[in-house]
């Protein structure tokens, strides 16, 4: 769509304005705009960190990781919550054999960054599988070839994001309440996605311009 450029910063960032249409404020007009980034646009070389050659945890690759970086992780079953606040990717060898397990709470995998791909992986064992959530709205987030399966509310979890999103060639299954529960989820993609075993499968609400196909 259009959009407004704003500048850039010095390490690289490109800052510009969207009409978004989402209203978040009762008294604003229905063309209202946000201000959004895209790290990296001016890249540095980028790096791959293997997990757990470079590093013992999934986490502890994130948190070294710069924009744009890849985080490679090995067969094998991590125990642990990932936080993802940048943009990068999070490769798995193999989707059914690089497991990240939550431990029976929260979140596996939170991504609260825009232009993040996680793909590879079964995730499992959280409240909630992967939460794509922020105070600031997020955007372009692929979430490809995962398992997501066994989390005790929700397999994949979206609330008021930014949208440009594509879920693609992902099984989600036997997740306790939703299978995908996504709320403002505009200018999207779900291809190509085994959905059972849920209470409920695929819940897009108040979303906008998307494509729901080959499920």
């Amino acid at each position: 769509g259009q959009i407004h450029p704003a500048g850039f910063a010095r390490n690289g960032s490109f800052y510009f304005e969207m009409k978004t249409g989402r209203v978040t404020d009762p008294g604003a007009s229905r063309d209202s705009s946000e201000v959004w980034t895209m790290e990296n646009f001016l890249p540095e070389e980028t790096r791959t960190l293997t997990i757990p050659d470079d590093y013992p945890t999934i986490q502890a690759g994130v948190f070294a990781a710069h924009p744009g970086d890849t985080v490679y992780v090995r067969k094998g079953v991590y125990t642990e919550n990932v936080i993802i606040g940048k943009s990068l990717i999070l490769q798995g060898e193999d989707r059914k054999n690089t497991i990240i397990d939550g431990g029976g709470s929260g979140s596996v995998i939170h991504i609260t960054a825009s232009y993040v791909l996680v793909d590879g992986f079964t995730v499992t064992n959280g409240e909630l599988g992967l939460d794509l959530s922020s105070d600031l709205p997020i955007h372009h987030i692929t979430l490809k070839d995962l398992i997501v399966t066994a989390n005790t509310i929700t397999g994949i979890e979206s609330h008021k994001s930014g949208g440009f999103h594509v879920f693609e060639d992902c099984v989600i299954s036997n997740n306790r309440e939703y299978g995908m529960n996504v709320h403002q989820f505009s200018r999207s993609l779900i291809r190509n996605c085994e959905v059972f075993g849920n209470n409920t499968g695929l819940r897009p609400a108040w979303s906008w311009y998307i494509r729901v196909e080959e499920n």
